[in-house]
């Protein structure tokens, strides 16, 4: 069920992306991982060109801060000049419909993630409790959804391979 959620905030991400590149082509820039919480923030308060070059340096930093991103002050200074950056203009009637859309994909995006995210919870408690959990775990790069993945593909019974 989790993939099904990752796949599908992977074609809602997809789709914003696509919108942004129509009539605001710096939030690409500014934003390159538009699943990422702040790249989710930012377009949501400011989701056109004209407001998205309003954002003040502490409200990108803020949203930095609250995104847990390192080296925020070099990330604040390289989005605002992003934003601020030259674009050919659009449309005020354009870029405010395109803007409704981009909240509305925001929303469902930002929705996708917390649900993954509670979901993943999920499966780690319910992994943990399996009694292989450790041995799958001590594995490099194995956590606990990938190590519940690899049991479920290959199974519980110790005597199946040998």
């Amino acid at each position: 069920m989790r993939c099904s959620l990752v796949r599908e905030r992977t074609r809602q991400v997809q789709r914003l992306r696509h919108l942004l590149r129509e009539y605001f082509p710096a939030a690409l820039d500014a934003f390159p991982d538009l699943s990422a919480p702040d790249a989710l923030e930012l377009p949501g308060k400011a989701p056109d060109p004209a407001r998205g070059a309003r954002l003040t340096r502490a409200q990108v930093g803020a949203a930095h801060r609250r995104a847990h991103r390192r080296n925020a002050e070099d990330r604040t200074r390289a989005v605002i000049a992003a934003l601020r950056g030259g674009q050919l203009p659009v449309a005020a009637e354009f870029a405010a419909a395109c803007a409704a859309s981009a909240r509305a994909l925001i929303a469902v995006i930002t929705t996708l993630n917390e649900q993954a995210k509670t979901l993943e919870g999920e499966v780690g408690a319910y992994f943990g409790r399996h009694p292989d959990a450790e041995i799958y775990l001590s594995q490099p790069g194995i956590g606990s959804v990938l190590g519940a993945r690899v049991l479920g593909e290959s199974g519980d019974d110790p005597r199946r391979y040998a």
